[in-house]
């Protein structure tokens, strides 16, 4: 998914479809194993209050789109 790097949340819903579930979240909550890697990205504490935008689509296999989110424009997404 690493190609996926950097696509906005329209890119991606372009190429795969709209996403199955939707969810939005502070980074001070991204819990599990599964949003273990956004600290890589969004280090604690300083990124406390950053908003996570989650997306998942059903497919073969289950994908997960995380992206930052700050007042006035979208940042990149992670993967």
């Amino acid at each position: 998914m690493d190609a996926l790097d950097g696509q906005t949340v329209v890119q991606v819903i372009a190429k795969f479809g709209a996403p199955a579930e939707q969810h939005e979240y502070p980074m001070s909550e991204a819990a599990g194993e599964f949003r273990a890697g956004l600290e890589k990205y969004y280090p604690m504490p300083q990124n406390r209050d950053v908003r996570i935008q989650e997306l998942t689509w059903e497919s073969s296999r289950y994908f997960t789109r995380s992206e930052e989110r700050r007042v006035g424009k979208e940042c990149r997404s992670r993967w």
